[in-house]
């Protein structure tokens, strides 16, 4: 596809999205159950509005957060450091899956829309988001004297 350099590209019309809580799994363990009930609740009363196509991402939101759970009753029971048969001191290996749960867990949080970040790029409501179209001139601008880069608002749009 070939097309003019400076042009907008064609968007298709995004599908209107229908408000809801989605249904819970039923493949869910009890520790992951119970972090889906506070979740949900917790974006209801937050005012995030939840879409049926949440599902996924909840769900994996409260297991990430069941199996957080479950590493650190590991460390509670048995200590950051165990000692191997040669008796060295190590980190316990819960200690290491509790940095990659918690990294795996903050990129959900944030595609949920739950991260202060992610709250600061607009609207959580989708039917409240509103793009703003660049155009590659916008893009490609070239710094002013300054070294300042600047986008052009079209009147009436908030940052």
């Amino acid at each position: 596809m070939s097309r003019k350099l400076g042009s907008k590209l064609e968007r298709p019309e995004s599908p209107a999205l229908t408000p809801g809580a989605p249904d819970k799994p039923g493949n869910l363990s009890a520790g992951a159950s119970g972090h889906w009930d506070r979740l949900i609740d917790e974006m209801e009363r937050s005012g995030v509005v939840l879409i049926p196509g949440d599902r996924a991402i909840v769900s994996m939101a409260a297991k990430l957060m069941a199996d957080l759970d479950t590493a650190w009753g590991h460390i509670q029971a048995d200590g950051r450091y165990t000692v191997s048969k040669t008796g060295v001191q190590k980190l316990h290996p819960a200690v290491d899956d509790t940095a990659r749960l918690n990294e795996k867990l903050a990129r959900v949080l944030w595609q949920l829309g739950l991260t202060p970040r992610s709250r600061s790029n607009g609207p959580v409501n989708p039917t409240e988001r509103k793009e703003r179209t660049r155009t590659l001139d916008d893009v490609l601008a070239p710094p002013d004297a300054d070294g300042n880069t600047y986008e052009v608002i079209p009147d009436g749009e908030e940052t």
